[in-house]
């Protein structure tokens, strides 16, 4: 194997040991693995970021937006309340599958 292969395999067994083992959170760890490799000359600019244009990933950091604006606007705590609302007796609270 080349050094470019052995480099990033190395690259990832690190980032797999720091996630399990460290309380670093995953986007530090897979930003600086994609650094290494970008710096290294292992992938190309355009092959570095070409991932952050896929219309998956974009979708899915619009539903993180949205369900953050929901969650600070208290709209998820009215929405539980009003569906699931205060047992009356110890009948109501149990439930219907149990």
């Amino acid at each position: 194997m080349a050094w470019d292969a052995w480099l990033s395999l190395g690259l990832a067994v690190a980032a797999l040991t720091l996630l399990t083992l460290t309380r670093l959170g995953p986007h530090l760890v897979m930003m600086g693995a994609l650094t290494v490799l970008s710096v290294a000359g292992v992938l190309s600019p355009e092959e570095a970021l070409s991932g952050f244009a896929n219309p998956g990933l974009i979708t899915v950091a619009a539903m993180f937006v949205v369900a953050a604006g929901v969650h600070a606007s208290g709209g998820i705590d009215l929405l539980v309340n009003r569906v699931l609302r205060e047992p009356k007796s110890v009948r109501g609270a149990r439930p219907a599958w149990g």
